[in-house]
């Protein structure tokens, strides 16, 4: 409903469809065996992501970003649901590596 006579118009309509890993999380705990000599109880090594990949064939900015902001009054607004505006997305993805040790 955006269009110069307010007639509603599917012109920029697409498929949002979309897979995403949000999250993961890989770990191997070493044998206590093999931690004793070097005075360890407990060592856990880990890797984890977030927002690691998206498969969509949308050519927006995100498919998950709901668009419901009111670019007139620069607020939320609940109307516009679906549209997309152009906001950043804020799914970029992150990595952690870690090791938790227990002595």
């Amino acid at each position: 409903n955006f269009s110069n006579h307010q007639v509603p118009n599917c012109y920029y309509r697409e498929d949002g469809y979309y897979i995403r890993l949000k999250s993961l999380i890989l770990g191997y705990t070493l044998k206590p065996a093999l931690l004793n000599r070097f005075g360890i109880n407990r060592l856990r090594i880990y890797a984890q992501g977030a927002n690691m990949f998206t498969i969509t064939k949308y050519t927006g900015l995100d498919p998950e970003i709901s668009g419901a902001f009111d670019p007139q009054t620069q607020r939320p607004s609940n109307n516009a649901f679906g549209i997309d505006y152009g906001n950043y997305p804020n799914s970029q993805p992150n990595y952690n590596f870690g090791v938790q040790a227990t002595f």
